[in-house]
């Protein structure tokens, strides 16, 4: 015998019209598939947004004469992928999984070779190499170290037994000029693709084949890099929100050692060109507020609803964008961003199609209460 109970619930799903019993079941089906998720059944438990958005860059005289490179443009479109409970692995599989379903054909080697930020610019003199050809830095420290004050005639034996070839006005520059090991793997790496180029276009050699699709993760960037007009300031190498790697978390605690701090950055650069880059974010707020204040002297009044957010609790997150106009245009070999683009930017900023940036009427100022004030630069 049936209690009360029993009987209404059994009423009342007899009652339920066939629509109401399709809907009841896919509740059901859901609420099973909640529990396979958390038995792990499924691939990944992430939650993720995936957005194409428009980006532009501010009008300044960096970002203007960058705008002039055949592989930059003032706006530009982007993958956008925001994640959370997410480690770097993931990003790293999600993204090699993504070029792969659209180049089949052209994307190989899954998973991407890494490399370090300290080995690309030991290696290639910058962090975005193009690992197509083996032409590699060279260190030779030992063969020219120098502990002493030594002769002249002591200079020339190193000239000669290291083959040197100077004459009037190298010798001038030699005297004149001294690079920190920063400044002199920049300038080996700029000369690195000036020697390919020359090898390419006057003796006809390839050394970046064409159809050689090389894509590469560049990992473990400094945190911190000291300013240049002071070294004993920082800044952000990425952005002020990327995390630590949680062994160098201890190391926030002192100063000399911030320069040391690796941070959840990384790129990912095919044939030279960086065509994504993203991070795992900071979700405490204790750390963010002290990196803020603390190493970044910024004021963190501006950001206090982040702060606040942090506090009530955020999970681990990070992302990745990817230049969708940049990775086009390298993959279709265009010879400019602009190919690519529908209605392209001229260098300086204005859309020949729309005829912007144009004057704006009051009256349309007045529609949406905004105002218009002059500063004096």
């Amino acid at each position: 015998m049936l209690d009360k109970n029993e009987e209404t619930e059994i009423s009342i799903e007899n009652q339920l019209s066939p629509k109401a019993q399709q809907t009841s079941a896919e509740s059901d089906r859901k609420q099973k598939n909640k529990q396979k998720k958390r038995k792990g059944i499924f691939r990944s438990e992430w939650l993720y947004e995936f957005t194409f958005l428009k980006k532009y860059k501010p009008d300044n005289s960096q970002v203007t004469y960058m705008a002039w490179r055949p592989d930059r443009q003032p706006e530009f479109t982007q993958i956008d992928l925001e994640l959370s409970f997410i480690s770097r692995e993931n990003i790293f599989s999600l993204v090699e999984q993504l070029l792969v379903a659209c180049w089949s054909d052209k994307v190989e080697n899954v998973p991407f070779p890494r490399l370090t930020f300290a080995e690309c610019m030991s290696r290639y003199g910058t962090d975005k190499p193009d690992t197509r050809f083996e032409l590699e830095i060279e260190h030779n420290a030992e063969q020219l170290s120098i502990t002493s004050p030594i002769s002249l005639n002591d200079i020339k034996n190193i000239i000669d037994d290291n083959d040197i070839r100077y004459d009037n006005n190298n010798r001038k520059f030699l005297l004149n000029k001294t690079y920190n090991e920063d400044e002199c793997l920049i300038k080996m790496g700029r000369l690195r693709l000036k020697l390919a180029d020359v090898l390419e276009k006057q003796h006809k050699i390839e050394l970046r084949k064409r159809r050689q699709w090389n894509f590469l993760w560049v990992i473990d960037f400094p945190l911190f890099t000291p300013m240049a007009d002071d070294r004993t300031k920082f800044e952000s190498t990425h952005h002020p929100f990327t995390a630590p790697i949680d062994e160098h978390l201890s190391l926030l605690s002192s100063k000399k050692d911030w320069s040391r701090i690796i941070g959840q950055h990384y790129d990912l650069v095919l044939n030279g060109f960086e065509v994504a880059g993203g991070s795992i974010r900071i979700y405490d707020s204790f750390i963010q507020r002290f990196i803020l204040h603390d190493v970044l002297n910024l004021q963190v009044e501006h950001l206090e609803h982040l702060l606040k957010a942090l506090e009530y609790g955020a999970p681990p997150h990070g992302g990745i964008a990817l230049g969708l106009d940049r990775l086009l245009a390298l993959v279709l070999e265009t010879e400019h961003i602009r190919d690519v683009i529908a209605f392209p930017k001229t260098s300086n900023g204005k859309d020949l199609m729309a005829q912007a940036p144009s004057p704006v009427d009051q009256s349309e100022l007045d529609y949406y209460f905004l105002q218009i004030k002059k500063t004096h630069s």
